[in-house]
Order: C-alpha cells, then sequence, then structure tokens
C-alpha cells in the first residue's frame, strides 16, 4: 500500500544519505519499525552500507546491522561481522553478529566463527572471574 510505498523511498533516501547522518536515519527506521520493510525490500545498496553500522555510537545500531547482515547473507559481510564479534564492547553486538556468521553458512562464515569463538575464548575481558 501507500506505506510501503512511502518505506520504499525512504529506503533510497537512506542509501543516498552522508555517513554522518546514516546512523540517524536508521535509527528513526528502527524506531519506526521500517528496517525490517526496507531489508526485505533489499534496495541495491542496503547490504553495503549495513557495515557503516557496525560502526555506529549507538548500541542499538550496531545490533540491528550485525542482525541484518546475517538476514541478508552476503558473504562480503563474514569480514566485518568477525571485527564486531571481537571487537564491539557490547555484548549484544557479538552475540549479534555470532548468530548472523552462523546465517550466513559459507565455509568462510564458519571458519570465521570458529576463529572468533576461540579468540573469544582466550580474551580475559571475555572470561569470568
Amino acid at each position: 500500500g501507500v506505506g510501503r510505498l512511502c518505506l520504499r523511498g525512504a529506503a533510497v533516501g537512506v542509501m543516498r544519505a552522508p555517513r554522518r547522518v546514516l546512523g540517524v536515519i536508521l535509527a528513526l527506521a528502527v524506531a519506526a519499525g521500517a528496517l525490517p520493510v526496507i531489508a526485505q525490500d533489499n534496495p541495491p545498496d542496503f547490504a553495503r552500507r549495513l557495515p557503516e553500522g557496525l560502526d555506529d555510537n549507538y548500541e542499538l545500531i550496531r545490533r540491528y546491522a550485525a542482525s541484518w547482515m546475517g538476514e541478508i547473507g552476503n558473504n562480503s559481510s563474514v569480514q566485518h561481522l568477525a571485527v564486531a564479534a571481537t571487537n564491539d564492547p557490547s555484548e549484544r553486538v557479538v552475540f549479534n553478529a555470532l548468530i548472523s556468521l552462523k546465517l550466513i553458512g559459507t565455509h568462510e562464515a564458519q571458519t570465521a566463527l570458529v576463529w572468533v569463538l576461540k579468540k573469544i575464548e582466550f580474551e580475559p575481558s571475555y572470561t569470568s572471574v
């Protein structure tokens, strides 16, 4: 309907937004419940711009970016997700990145998942005292 058409227009705007504005637009899309619709329509640049969300200041944006990278399933997301899983200070972002690597399921994603899990196991910051 009309709502979906408006969301498609918003998706085009999101993909053309400068990086400094992208986080704000994604936050509004998340708040409005529009991100799933945008991801389902999968505009051409959606998957390409998602890794920028992993560097956002807001944890919510990083979580959603990690989740949607797994939902879309592009193998090009594997390296970004592995970095997020090992470096992000939020356990929720780490969890979403790990789940997304599992969802992608390619050989590269499985290798990255095993590497991340081994790295996390030996990192003092991830072990309980």
